[in-house]
């Protein structure tokens, strides 16, 4: 059915996939908007898609550092900053600076076995204190939970900016004929 994952052999191959499905259904409730509709907050949050894409791009290059194993993993404080990208850059920009940062982390997840442990930085004040690693598969899976969360909060803010719902995205942007259940999203006409 569409909408579900690749299935693969392995582990951690089968938690990638879950990873790119959410992260495509991050993607897709972009689909057919203008750089101003992905600024817009129309909900009571202050949350809007571009500073979704923004905040998820930093937290794939946190995690992917911590991956890595690097020695200073990259400041925990952008990734709060990220919900705030600068005006000048265009949904475009967003999309593809997300598309580079999550293949680096597929790249760093895939480098070992899920079993594979890497320190747990000791700076950053709301990690745990009680464990001294993580390994790549529990990184993994952090990042599916993190960025679902945040697909859930891109699907609520594209309803409320035009009434578009996944399914109907997924049937434009993938051509899926769900027959009469479902038609797929078009653009409405402005008058």
């Amino acid at each position: 059915m569409p909408g579900f994952t690749e299935a693969v052999s392995d582990e951690m191959g089968q938690i990638i996939e879950s990873l790119k499905q959410q992260r495509r259904f991050l993607r897709y409730a972009t689909f057919g908007l203008n750089d101003g509709q992905v600024r817009a907050t129309p909900t009571a949050s202050e949350l809007y898609l571009a500073a979704i894409i923004s905040h998820l791009t930093h937290v794939e290059r946190f995690w992917c550092s911590i991956a890595r194993s690097e020695a200073k993993p990259i400041d925990p404080t952008n990734i709060d900053r990220g919900f705030n990208p600068d005006e000048g850059l265009t949904l475009h920009v967003l999309l593809a600076a997300y598309e580079s940062a999550a293949g680096k982390t597929d790249d760093a997840l895939l480098a070992h076995k899920p079993d594979h442990q890497v320190p747990i930085p000791a700076d950053v004040p709301w990690f745990p204190k009680n464990n001294d690693f993580w390994t790549l598969r529990w990184i993994a899976l952090h990042m599916v939970e993190e960025t679902a969360r945040h697909a859930g909060h891109a699907d609520i803010i594209r309803e409320s900016i035009d009434g578009a719902t996944w399914l109907p995205l997924l049937s434009a942007i993938e051509g899926i004929d769900f027959g009469p259940w479902i038609k797929p999203w078009e653009a409405k006409v402005q008058a």
